[in-house]
């Protein structure tokens, strides 16, 4: 049975279409073959009819499989697989999904083994041992959308599924595959301006507007399990947050006043917004 919204960071519908997708690429769901009915995955997984479609609707988005009228969902041939149009804007599903589909690419650009995290991804953490420097670039169709360096324990590393390197959104796959497995996990968004160094891999300008997302993963001693920057041309960065009002309040309740005009009590709950300097502290992230 699948869980919803947790630690994860990861909707129930995006756990679940990674599930399926998983099933997909092991071969268990060859090209052609029909997967089962809405009803029945509702009934497998332990979910409703309703986060079943939304799961497959981020594997038609991304192009893996085809829903036919009145037929159903048939997973498709490679060749089938459109490519994305050159410099589409970004759907939902690149941000929901933690595979990459084939309407998007990762090309490793460099991989180290054997580094020490940098200070400054580590943040005053402690980060003993080595790591796995991971330097990706993500595009969308021809569009390059991130550049990513990110840093990996070399324990984490080593318990994470086989060709990973270009094939997954690393962040996610380490907090939903790794053991240890990561007990929390930090983002700091900032916006800045494109190095002379980060403009032509992202084919944008030097001087452009750009996000940067650091990203920090931490285990239950406080230990960095992962760390990365990644960061966005500001022409094609979006980031959605969509989800029942109940689930938001659940999420603040903490530190509500508990009756009208009454004190607000000290909050323990890190996952709100927060302006320290101009820079925006976000706590549980989310995306790779």
């Amino acid at each position: 049975m699948l869980k919803g919204p947790g630690r994860d960071g990861m909707t129930a519908y995006g756990r679940l279409a990674a599930e399926l997708w998983r099933k997909i690429s092991a071969g268990e769901w060859p090209a052609g073959t029909r997967l089962p009915t809405v009803v029945q995955l509702a009934r497998q997984y332990g979910v409703a009819p309703v986060t079943v479609r939304g799961a497959l609707g981020l594997l038609v988005a991304q192009g893996l499989v085809h829903s036919r009228q009145g037929r159903g969902t048939f997973v498709l041939e490679r060749q089938e697989q459109a490519p994305a149009e050159p410099g589409a804007v970004l759907g939902d599903s690149y941000f929901e999904s933690w595979i990459v589909g084939p309407q998007e690419a990762v090309k490793v650009l460099e991989r180290q083994e054997g580094v020490a995290l940098p200070p400054e991804l580590a943040d005053g953490a402690p980060a003993p041992g080595e790591f796995v420097h991971l330097r990706r670039l993500h595009l969308g169709g021809e569009l390059p959308v991130c550049l990513v360096d990110f840093y990996i324990a070399r324990d984490a590393y080593d318990s994470l599924p086989p060709g990973i390197d270009a094939g997954f959104k690393v962040g996610l796959l380490l907090m939903t595959k790794a053991e240890p497995r990561p007990a929390r996990g930090r983002q700091i968004t900032t916006v800045g301006l494109a190095g002379l160094e980060d403009a032509p891999l992202l084919q944008i300008p030097p001087g452009s507007p750009v996000v940067r997302v650091d990203r920090r993963f931490l285990d239950d001693a406080g230990r960095v399990l992962g760390a990365g920057v990644h960061r966005y041309p500001g022409s094609v960065f979006r980031q959605v947050i969509d989800q029942p009002i109940d689930e938001i309040l659940a999420g603040i309740e903490s530190w509500l006043p508990s009756s009208p005009g009454g004190d607000r009590p000290r909050s323990d709950n890190k996952n709100k917004t927060q302006s320290k300097g101009g820079t925006r502290h976000v706590g549980d992230t989310k995306e790779e």
